[in-house]
């Protein structure tokens, strides 16, 4: 058991890989408040075509409207996305960053966390922003907050299902309207599954001891119940309740979550378990060929 509990869970890892439903599910404990993609709260808030889970915009949801509106929004979204990108991790790691930006953007972060803890009226805050290449640093500059316990969950899931994911479906903000497709949609998921998974990996010689757990997507769908009782060991926290309503196939609401896929639309969400995910048949072979070319050594690493 940890020595002290956390007040800040943080979900690390690329896109596809089963955090919207991993935070849910999470979320449903009493002390447990999931957010979501958080980071983008501030990207977000004046857009229309990207609504927060409850269907409403950010500035007419009754959990973030009076964040969102005030003031201070366009600060955050900078400092957020100066301070937690790629290229500022070597700063970050050095310890050689600008006081004044920096004590602004812990500010921020402080009250974002605040504000959500203040509304929920849960203690601890569920962030599952991940580690993509703007927010590769984010999970250890959250580390810096003053009297923040940040464990971090490192959910993976095999490069070649977030490809096949990617590819076969598309973008989330595809899916949803206000983006289409990139161009060489399979090498840059391919690239952004190697290069943020790779960058928490070695990330973690970084933290705190006991503050880092590895769990993969396959593993928390084909045994939920270990799985939970491993976050349940790395938290400290009771999740017998929520490993029950499981076992019973029960709903879990989703709430107010930032970002995320489509999934997060429906309201109400049930954990579907299954023996070993299906085996990944609609990739072509070249695309199979350029994942193992590029991205087999870390597949492997992990177990796949």
């Amino acid at each position: 058991m940890p020595l002290k509990p956390p007040t800040l869970i943080y979900i690390a890892g690329y896109g596809r890989s089963g955090s919207t439903i991993l935070g849910t599910i999470l979320g449903a404990h009493p002390q447990i408040h999931n957010v979501g993609e958080i980071r983008h709260i501030f990207e977000l808030w004046s857009t229309h075509d990207r609504p927060c889970a409850c269907g409403a915009s950010y500035h007419d949801c009754p959990f973030w409207r009076d964040l969102v509106n005030s003031p201070e929004a366009e600060k955050c979204r900078l400092f957020a996305r100066n301070m937690e990108r790629f290229l500022y991790l070597p700063r970050l790691l050095a310890g050689s960053r600008d006081t004044v930006e920096w004590s602004q953007y812990l500010e921020c972060q402080r009250r974002l966390l605040l504000y959500a803890r203040e509304r929920s009226g849960k203690p601890v805050i569920l962030d599952s922003s991940k580690s993509a290449w703007s927010a590769a640093g984010r999970l250890l500059a959250l580390q810096q907050l003053p009297q923040e316990e940040v464990y971090i969950i490192h959910l993976v899931r095999s490069g070649l299902a977030v490809t096949e994911s990617q590819v076969t479906k598309g973008t989330n903000r595809a899916l949803e309207g206000s983006n289409k497709n990139p161009r060489g949609l399979a090498l840059r998921t391919i690239v952004g599954w190697i290069t943020a998974n790779a960058i928490v990996t070695i990330l973690t010689r970084y933290l705190p001891s006991g503050r880092y757990l590895r769990i993969r997507y396959e593993d928390f769908i084909d045994e939920p119940q270990s799985t939970l009782s491993k976050v349940a060991a790395f938290t400290g926290f009771d999740l017998v309740p929520v490993q029950q309503r499981i076992a019973s196939q029960d709903h879990f609401e989703i709430g107010h979550i930032v970002a995320g896929n489509r999934l997060r639309f429906q309201q109400r969400v049930q954990l579907r378990t299954s023996s070993v995910e299906k085996q990944r048949t609609q990739l072509t072979g070249r695309v199979r060929a350029l994942f193992w070319l590029l991205g087999g050594w870390l597949q492997h690493y992990y177990g796949y």
